[in-house]
């Protein structure tokens, strides 16, 4: 069944991202709110899906530094 066009899908396990990505119009990197660290955001981005992460992206520093010079994502 087609999800409504404002649907919102919150996910909490592993393995699921990629098939959420492929549905979805915009992405937020949630883990990227607190401390812990986001998911990879060049994984969305790359499928040109809309792509926004908050501050905590230690983990990926390199792929936000190159998404930021080049707009292919957001921070908030």
């Amino acid at each position: 069944k087609p999800a409504d066009e404002n649907a919102v899908i919150l996910l909490d396990t592993m393995g699921e991202l990629s098939h959420v990505y492929a549905v979805a119009d915009v992405v937020f990197i949630g883990g990227s709110l607190i401390p812990h660290g986001g998911q990879n955001m060049a994984e969305p981005v790359a499928l040109g899906k809309a792509t926004v992460f908050g501050p905590h992206t230690h983990n990926f520093k390199a792929t936000v530094r190159e998404l930021k010079e080049c707009k292919g994502a957001v921070e908030v």
